[in-house]
């Protein structure tokens, strides 16, 4: 049976669980590219990433998927019809499972943060005063922004 506030929330959760495996794995690439051996580095963050992708599609298919006890029913107000979703998990399920998401986003902040200070303290060293190149500080300002957002 086609109920379109369940086809609507599901649709919805999924399509952030899209958005979330697309802006990560974008923003991998630069950070890797900040590093002298690039191909490692994405090795290694892109092994971190697999693992926090399949953590975030198991803890959503647990939440929102066809077996998750997920209901809509309708309440009528006066004059107005609204839609109740009542969820069969706990609201936290998916709280804990943003963690690994949430530090994997954190440790690419650290890294471009880490390697931004060092290209600029080497630079220094280098022609005695301080003058970043210009990717790289392109590179550390789209991945603070990456945070930010």
């Amino acid at each position: 049976m086609f109920i379109p506030g369940v086809a609507v929330t599901q649709f919805l959760a999924w399509a952030g669980f899209i958005y979330s495996v697309v802006t990560k794995a974008i923003m991998i690439l630069p950070v890797a590219v900040m590093f002298n051996h690039p191909k490692r580095t994405t090795y290694i963050l892109s092994f971190l990433y697999l693992l926090v992708i399949i953590e975030a599609f198991i803890i959503d298919f647990l939440w929102i998927g066809p077996d998750s006890g997920l209901t809509i029913s309708s309440v009528t107000l006066v004059d107005d019809t609204l839609c109740e979703d009542h969820l069969g998990r706990s609201l936290m399920l998916p709280v804990y499972g943003g963690v690994p998401g949430g530090l994997l986003d954190l440790l690419l902040l650290a890294l471009s943060l880490y390697r931004f200070v060092v290209h600029s303290i080497e630079t220094k060293k280098r022609l005695g005063r301080t003058k970043v190149n210009v990717y790289m500080r392109l590179l550390f300002e789209h991945s603070v922004l990456y945070f930010v957002l």
